[in-house]
C-alpha cells in the first residue's frame, strides 16, 4: 500500500510539476523489501534556473 498510495502518487506529481524526472526501485532480501532507490534525472527540455530551485538541486545531489 506505501508504493500505490504514496511513492507512485509523489513521483507521479514530481514528474508532471517539476523539471526532474524520478524513479525508484525497490530492493529486496527474500521477500522484505530493505530499501527505497531513487534515480533522478533533470529533464533536457528545461533551461532556464531559478536561485532558490537550484539551491534545492544542490542539496537533492549531496543524498
Amino acid at each position: 500500500m506505501l508504493r500505490k498510495r504514496v511513492l507512485d502518487v509523489a513521483v507521479d506529481e514530481i514528474n508532471d510539476k517539476s523539471d526532474i524526472t524520478v524513479a525508484y526501485d525497490l530492493e529486496r532480501s527474500g521477500r522484505k523489501i530493505t530499501a527505497v532507490v531513487f534515480k533522478m534525472e533533470r529533464k533536457k527540455e528545461s533551461i532556464v534556473e531559478h536561485g532558490a530551485e537550484s539551491a534545492i538541486r544542490d542539496k537533492l545531489k549531496s543524498f
